[in-house]
């Protein structure tokens, strides 16, 4: 069931009230060849190599009226050089993915006017795994946690460095416009509200032919040595197998069990590189 939670501020909870934490990630290193315009924004990537960078900084967030806000702290990753983005048309894409590359994680915010039945405004928020700045106009990837929601490219449009005994970058989405009819339209599932119909994952640079999969019992064969399906919050295949290729996790601090009555959420991102998996990110309370 969708804890409609990002991942590094884990446990947020979606009272009418709570006000809403959005993230933003560090500036790339700039290229003279990039070119990216608004109206194409296109730019996909391969295949994701074990530097590729996961994100936790809103993890575990739960819709109980009574849950309390959970915080938690990603590892620190090494910084990479440079990205490589050329523009035929925003397809072309380097052929691995390193470490710029973010798994983030956060959720989708429906917002209503008082007395009107009908959203006013739809974003992606919450965002945490973001330990890079992305540049204003960067074109980020977002994969809810359920397959009746279409994957989407959205544009950052504000960036902010945070230090909260690590450094991470709060980054905030242009909203979800109505072109995208099944973000206004789709019902929660029982016990979620309505409001925040899902979780997402928030990739960039984005990667195509990217799939959430879901609904499968993977073999232990092809899940990382001490994750079990029923840890697993988010898959994605990246190569048309059906086999995942990077994993977000969460489980109980306390037992590493599946989520569920546990007081705090803990996780883990991996990256399956040449068969062999890489945890590349981990979050814990603060």
């Amino acid at each position: 069931m969708c804890s409609c939670g990002g991942n590094q501020t884990k446990g947020v909870n979606h009272n009418d009230n709570d006000s809403i934490q959005t993230t933003t990630p560090s500036k790339l290193p700039e290229s003279e060849e990039i070119d990216i315009s608004k109206n194409d924004m296109e730019s996909t990537k391969e295949t994701l190599d074990i530097n590729t960078t996961g994100g936790n900084q809103t993890k575990g967030v739960n819709h109980n009226d009574n849950d309390s806000i959970q915080t938690t702290t990603p590892s620190k990753l090494p910084e990479s050089e440079e990205i490589d983005i050329s523009k035929n048309d925003m397809e072309s894409t380097k052929e691995t993915l390193d470490i710029n590359t973010t798994i983030g994680e956060g959720i989708i915010w429906r917002s209503k006017i008082e007395g009107n039945n009908n959203w006013s405004e739809i974003v992606a928020t919450n965002i945490g795994g973001f330990k890079q700045n992305v540049g204003i106009g960067e074109i980020v990837q977002l994969i809810p946690l359920r397959k009746d929601i279409p994957i989407i490219k959205l544009e950052v449009i504000r960036t902010e460095k945070r230090d909260d005994s690590y450094i991470w970058y709060e980054i905030e989405l242009e909203n979800i416009s109505e072109n995208y009819k099944e973000y206004w339209s789709i019902k929660s599932l029982p016990g979620i509200r309505e409001n925040c119909p899902s979780d997402v994952l928030i990739v960039y640079p984005p990667i195509k032919n990217c799939t959430l999969l879901q609904g499968i019992q993977f073999e232990s064969k092809d899940l990382p040595e001490n994750i079990s399906n029923d840890l697993i919050k988010g898959a994605l295949d990246f190569d048309g197998d059906n086999l995942p290729d990077a994993l977000v996790c969460e489980f109980c601090c306390k037992t590493g069990e599946p989520t569920g009555t546990c007081e705090y959420t803990c996780g883990e991102t991996y990256i399956k590189e040449n068969n062999k998996w890489t945890m590349i990110d981990s979050s814990e309370p603060m």
